[in-house]
């Protein structure tokens, strides 16, 4: 996973709590850690020593993702579901 600067807004936005992935639907639909099935949405953050897994796909950091994706920059392309 390639490692992205967020602005203070952007990350207020990934710390929604509906943002987050149960662990079910994270190796379910996101097929986290399946390699090229992976879903290119999926961003960690830490909130008190803890790695949290949040979908960033109706965020406003969905078009800086896709560019990436298009400028092949990431090796995790695929989008998976509806986001959170």
């Amino acid at each position: 996973m390639k490692a992205m600067e967020l602005k203070n807004e952007e990350l207020e936005e990934l710390k929604d709590s509906s943002k987050k992935i149960s662990d079910c639907h994270l190796y379910d639909i996101c097929k986290y850690e399946q390699e090229s099935e992976c879903c290119r949405y999926i961003m960690m953050i830490v909130e008190k020593d803890i790695t949290v897994k949040v979908c960033a796909k109706k965020t406003s950091l969905k078009e800086k993702i896709d560019k990436m994706v298009e400028a092949k920059l990431m090796s995790t392309n695929k989008d998976n579901c509806e986001g959170l």
